[in-house]
């Protein structure tokens, strides 16, 4: 009998951890997506530099397209699905000037991408 309650609660630890990499993975998405909508141009390499790393941030600097909905899509690596809860999701931008765009400068005005994006998600 003991071993069967054994069985169960690392059953439910393994459905728990799935669930909660699950969610990580989908919010991650949905952070994704709103820096994406709330990038201030509509086209351009900041706007497509937005991705999604695993344990690390990931600073990709996506300079091949500027047409309008060149957006690549969002790819949330299938590790953060498999039951990985503990691993840290990052949502980042790796264009050169996105400090910039983030938090403004001299002659820029401050849009908080990463900011907003967060705050609508939750």
């Amino acid at each position: 009998m003991f071993a069967s309650f054994d069985t169960k609660i690392g059953d439910l630890n393994r459905f728990i951890d799935k669930a909660l990499a699950q969610e990580k993975g989908q919010l991650a998405v949905k952070i994704w997506n709103k820096a994406v909508d709330f990038s201030p141009v509509y086209s351009g390499s900041y706007r497509a530099s937005w991705q999604i790393s695993i344990g690390a941030l990931s600073f990709k600097y996506d300079n091949s397209s500027n047409s309008p909905g060149s957006v690549p899509s969002p790819t949330v690596p299938s590790i953060t699905l498999a039951g990985r809860a503990m691993d840290k999701i990052f949502v980042s931008n790796g264009a050169p000037y996105s400090y910039l765009v983030e938090y403004g400068g001299p002659t820029n005005p401050a849009h908080h991408v990463a900011y907003r994006a967060v705050s609508a998600s939750l």
